[in-house]
């Protein structure tokens, strides 16, 4: 096995870490790596250096035993705030979510459905091409309104909930 020198020059630190000399230089103002000392660098520790901040920083900064409590309280916290919340009502249930969308979705689906045999019924019947043109842009605009208002996501399983009723949707 062949020994890195003690030091190394900015060409010979480019060929081996593929990095230009701009992006060397500005690792070491950022203390990413060692600052060159008379244009050598340190090659052992630049290269170390460079590993661990392209592992993402855990080379010689290893979490103790406090740092990784508070991450767990924190982590606890946030568990029984979404949980309250949930208890609140505050938050939807996937479930929820999904209804809301699937009912949403029927609704749209079924107006696309019908708008081909209505088409065609009328227009056949229209001489001028700029009624058939108002008439299938109104159709459309009413369509795409009606699918860019918000579904309404008050709906719940009857099971999940048996007093509360599915909310009409007002027009």
């Amino acid at each position: 096995m062949t020994e890195l020198p003690a030091t190394c020059d900015c060409e010979l630190l480019m060929e081996l870490t593929g990095l230009t000399q701009r992006t060397l230089y500005r690792f070491a103002e950022q203390a990413i790596i060692p600052q060159p000392d008379v244009g050598e660098w340190p090659t052992a520790k630049t290269i170390k250096a460079l590993f661990d901040h392209y592992r993402g920083g855990r080379g010689e900064q290893k979490a103790t035993l406090s740092d990784e409590k508070l991450k767990k309280a924190i982590a606890d916290r946030r568990i029984s705030e979404a949980e309250a919340s949930k208890l609140e009502h505050n938050t939807l249930s996937r479930r929820q979510v999904e209804k809301a969308w699937e009912y949403m979705l029927m609704s749209v689906r079924a107006r696309w459905i019908q708008f081909p045999p209505k088409a065609g019924l009328a227009f056949p019947t229209w001489p001028d091409a700029r009624a058939c043109e108002a008439w299938t842009e109104a159709q459309v605009r009413e369509l795409l309104q009606e699918f860019a208002s918000s579904p309404d996501y008050n709906m719940r399983d009857e099971q999940e909930d048996p007093e509360l009723k599915l909310v009409e949707r007002e027009p």
